[in-house]
C-alpha cells in the first residue's frame, strides 16, 4: 500500500475524491490493513482534504467580500499598505475615500440579514461543512474589523465615522449565527 500513494494522490482533485479515499481506507482497515500504514494514509488523506477545504474557503471568502461590497475596499487597503508612507491618510488613497467607504459599508450592512456565505452542501461531513461556513464568516468579520479600525484611527483620516453602525464584535455575532 505504501508504494501507491504517488499514483493515487494526484487523482484526489475534489473533496468527494478525498471522501471516497477515506471510505476505501476504512474498508481496507476492516480487512486487515495495519495500524501504522492505515494511520499514515489517514494523515495523508486528511491533509489533502484540509488543503482542498482551505483553498475553497479562500476562494469563497473572496467571492463573499466582493458580493457584500467589502472586496474593493480590502483591495484598496492592500494597495495603500504597499505604498504607505508616514503621514499619509487612508481617505486620500484611491478607493478609500469617505464616499467609497460609506457606500461599501452600506452594501455590507444590507446583506447582514442574509449573508451570501455558501452552505457547502457538497461537503458531506457536517463537521467540515460547519468549519468551512464558520471560517468564511470569521474571514469576512476580520476584514470588517480591519476596515473599522482603519476608519476609526488617525491613519484613516476620516472626518465622519458615524456610518460605522456596528462594532466588529457585533458583526462577528451576526455572521456566526
Amino acid at each position: 500500500m505504501r508504494y501507491y500513494h504517488g499514483a493515487v494522490l494526484p487523482c484526489c482533485l475534489q473533496l468527494g475524491d478525498a471522501v471516497a479515499m477515506k471510505t476505501a481506507l476504512n474498508a481496507m482497515k476492516k480487512i486487515g490493513l495495519g495500524g501504522t500504514c492505515a494511520s499514515k494514509w489517514d494523515t495523508i488523506i486528511s491533509g489533502k482534504e484540509q488543503m482542498m477545504i482551505d483553498a475553497e474557503i479562500t476562494s469563497d471568502t473572496k467571492n463573499v467580500l466582493e458580493d457584500c461590497g467589502l472586496g474593493q475596499i480590502q483591495n484598496a487597503i492592500e494597495s495603500m499598505e504597499a505604498v504607505y508612507v508616514e503621514g499619509m491618510t487612508a481617505s486620500s488613497h484611491p478607493g478609500l475615500s469617505e464616499d467609497s467607504m460609506q457606500g461599501a459599508i452600506k452594501v455590507f450592512y444590507a446583506m447582514l440579514y442574509d449573508p451570501p456565505i455558501p452552505s457547502y452542501g457538497s461537503i458531506n461531513d457536517p463537521v467540515l461543512r460547519k468549519y468551512a461556513r464558520n471560517k468564511v464568516a470569521e474571514n469576512v468579520a476580520a476584514v470588517y474589523s480591519n476596515i473599522y479600525e482603519l476608519v476609526k484611527s488617525e491613519k484613516g483620516g476620516y472626518e465622519n465615522s458615524s456610518f460605522l453602525t456596528y462594532d466588529p464584535s457585533q458583526i462577528n455575532s451576526m455572521l456566526s449565527s
